[in-house]
């Protein structure tokens, strides 16, 4: 039949897939955008589903975030730490295909054991993990910083996207990541300006 979806070919195709460039059902569409499918930006469909899952997890990002960091509130450093390895994972969505949140827990892993003091492994193993260390390499070049400070930043944000972790949203975590960062890029790179960016303050807020 040619409304067969063309991922699965079982269920019938309810919309066309530029990527496959053949009817694709919702249910394979829904399950493997950006994750098995290659989605090409101009996709209708990615367009609207990540702008509605981006909305839909930031709120839980945000809660995750301050629940886990509520002890850094006059901790500003850190906080920019956590800024920078926040900022390295969002330009690696931007650079590399099909990331879910398993990669960034296991990114995230291996970063944390690069820094330690024991050199458990000369550099992360994943595309992610090489680009995450190079990318908070470069932020933190001239910075006094010591590799304990980076690790709990790190493991911080670890905790983060493990509570964001859902079978059924495998890249929750990312995309309330993405919505986090796209509410203040004009601010990236800059000091931290009131409610562009997670700061102190915001952490004393209920």
């Amino acid at each position: 039949m040619r409304d067969l979806c063309c991922h699965c070919g079982r269920r019938r195709g309810n919309r066309h897939c530029p990527a496959l460039d053949g009817p694709i059902c919702s249910r394979c569409c829904g399950e493997n955008r950006l994750i098995k499918i290659a989605c090409p930006p101009t996709c209708q469909h990615l367009e609207q589903n990540e702008s509605f899952q981006r909305k839909k997890q930031h709120p839980r990002y945000r809660e995750a975030f301050v629940e886990v960091n509520a002890d850094l509130r006059e901790r500003k450093e850190d906080l920019r730490l956590l800024l920078i390895v926040e900022e390295a994972i969002f330009q690696a969505t931007e650079r590399i295909d099909s990331l879910t949140d398993a990669d960034v827990s296991v990114a995230l892993a291996d970063l944390h054991d690069h820094f330690s003091p024991l050199e458990l492994i000369a550099h992360p193993p994943s595309l992610l993990g090489r680009f995450l260390l190079e990318t908070m390499n470069q932020e933190l070049t001239g910075d006094i910083v010591s590799h304990e400070r980076v690790r709990e930043s790190i493991a911080r944000l670890g905790r983060v996207a493990e509570m964001l972790r859902d079978p059924k949203a495998p890249r929750a975590f990312l995309q309330g990541l993405s919505s986090h960062m796209e509410g203040f890029a004009p601010a990236r790179g800059e000091e931290a300006q009131s409610g562009l960016i997670i700061t102190p303050d915001d952490l004393l807020r209920p």
